[in-house]
């Protein structure tokens, strides 16, 4: 199982690497997906609930942006779920949340050199 995760995990890393040669936002996020998923099954695989939980998060967010479905409703809406099932499953150790939240508003809020940088 650790042998698994650490290449899923180092398939995560060079996806987000190639991520950040994206074009345009579309690009970027749409492998920034595939790069959540992998860490995602990293995350289950090491037993690590609240890391898959902000990888989902992160999937369906890129997915919102990509579809040009955000908001400041569902921003606001977006990030004060992401934290209350991010708190529920790890009540400790906030910086990935935080981390999360502000990518999220980079992403959603930014052009892409900005979120590139925010990255």
């Amino acid at each position: 199982m650790f042998i698994a995760a650490q290449v899923f995990s180092l398939l995560g890393a060079i996806l987000l690497l190639i991520s950040t040669f994206g074009k345009n936002k579309e690009t970027m996020l749409s492998i920034q997906i595939f790069d959540s998923t992998c860490n995602c099954i990293a995350d289950i695989l090491l037993g690590g609930w609240a890391g898959a939980v902000l990888c989902v998060s992160a999937i369906v967010r890129n997915i919102l942006v990509i579809k040009h479905k955000q908001n400041n409703v569902s921003l606001v809406l977006f990030i004060i779920i992401t934290a209350v099932v991010s708190i529920a499953v790890n009540k400790a150790g906030f910086i990935p949340l935080i981390a999360c939240i502000e990518y999220t508003i980079a992403v959603m809020k930014l052009d892409i050199q900005k979120t590139k940088i925010a990255l």
